[in-house]
């Protein structure tokens, strides 16, 4: 099974595939489907065969930036992950097409791409090493209409692996003289945390709000994690997802505690959506998400900093 962006009515039709997964699996715990894999990860190329700024590493950094072998152009190429969360039970893959545009960038996408799973500790070491590795899924991919576009399929999977390969047997053809892609994601269905390791690597904080307006809180966690957010101690229905919007706030609800919660494992402080009420001089309310860097504000805002 697979959806394809460039079939609007199917990819909506089968969104509901991730919450169909649970039931053949066999069972009706609310579970989650998400990327198991970090930018942090243990990854190991098929070669060397790239360029030094388009390697193996950019293909789990998150980001657009490609990963490209040379090796694609007559034969297989790819990578072995070994997910920090460890053992995974991936039913799940998304691709993202790199950035070339023009005649040809198509034919070095990917094209039949396989999936393998193995428990070897060693497995990680050596594309070539004498690994037992399991197939657990095959595609042909279709042909990606845009630059930078997602492909998701889903599909059948009981067996927990620790490190997977996954491998562009072809590229899309015929004129390639490599094969490119932006990011691969391995997607797991999660009904619990690794408590010994599950963790957030940001947590909500107080956000001011105007009058009438809802409230957005956000968070974010180092893995697969399933996610409850909170009102006041009890979960809200649906509220699994790593941002939670509140409803409009007034004097009659501000008093509301939000907090988040790794299920099972860690839960945040309780935060508050405040009331902001701007004066009679023209006024901007920025939240800012990361680091600081004066780089990111419009240069009328960093001049008239005080």
């Amino acid at each position: 099974m697979r959806t394809q962006s460039s079939n609007p009515t199917l990819r909506k039709s089968l969104w509901l595939l991730p919450a169909l997964l649970p039931l053949f699996a066999g069972t009706a715990q609310a579970q989650a489907i998400k990327s198991i894999v970090l930018p942090t990860d243990k990854i190991t190329a098929s070669s060397t065969n790239s360029p030094s700024s388009e390697g193996v590493a950019n293909v789990i950094d998150g980001t657009e930036a490609k990963y490209l072998n040379f090796d694609g152009a007559t034969g297989p190429c790819g990578f072995i992950v070994e997910p920090s969360v460890g053992e995974t039970l991936v039913q799940g893959l998304a691709m993202q097409s790199a950035n070339d545009s023009g005649p040809g960038s198509n034919d070095r996408d990917p094209g039949i791409v396989t999936i393998e799973g193995s428990n070897d500790p060693l497995a990680i070491n050596s594309w070539d090493a004498s690994t037992n590795w399991t197939l657990i899924y095959s595609n042909n991919t279709p042909t990606f209409v845009n630059r930078f576009e997602w492909q998701y399929f889903y599909f059948f999977n009981d067996q927990p692996f620790t490190t997977y390969r996954w491998t562009a047997v072809t590229a899309q053809g015929p004129g390639q003289n490599s094969m490119q892609v932006s990011e691969v994601q391995l997607l797991a269905i999660t009904s619990q945390a690794n408590c010994a390791i599950a963790g957030f690597t940001s947590t909500p904080v107080n956000t001011p709000v105007l009058p009438g307006t809802p409230a957005t809180f956000f968070t974010a966690v180092n893995g697969p994690w399933p996610i409850q957010w909170y009102t006041n101690g009890h979960p809200v229905t649906g509220a699994t997802k790593t941002s939670f919007t509140t409803d409009p706030v007034t004097t009659n609800n501000d008093n509301i505690a939000y907090s988040v919660g790794i299920v099972g494992c860690v839960t945040s402080p309780q935060v508050y959506a405040q009331l902001f009420t701007p004066n009679a001089v023209d006024s901007i309310g920025i939240q800012f998400i990361g680091s600081r860097q004066w780089c990111a504000l419009p240069a009328d805002l960093r001049a008239n900093r005080r």
